[in-house]
């Protein structure tokens, strides 16, 4: 909600001429696809600039570390981030 909250904010102080649109390679979902029926496979974090997830951690398959590509050591640590912070669980 807080999010669009700021983008309602921000856009009606903007005329359209001051705005961009980004590319999917910013804040593309990881595994938006299984979990949301998303038209994009985001299967590479050296395809995007960000990421994000929108799915709690005991959703993810089996394994998701090598359905993804990326150095080791990143997705090592995305891993233990999301195994510590839940992943969006409450």
């Amino acid at each position: 909600m807080h999010q669009a909250a700021l983008a309602g904010t921000a856009l009606t102080r903007l005329r359209s001429s001051q705005t961009a649109e980004l590319p999917h390679s910013y804040s593309y979902p990881l595994f938006f696809d299984r979990f949301h029926g998303g038209l994009m496979i985001f299967d590479s974090l050296e395809d995007v600039v960000t990421m994000r997830y929108e799915f709690r951690s005991e959703d993810l398959p089996a394994g998701w570390e090598a359905q993804v590509g990326g150095p080791p050591e990143v997705l090592t640590w995305i891993a233990a981030q999301l195994a510590a912070y839940g992943a969006g669980s409450s």
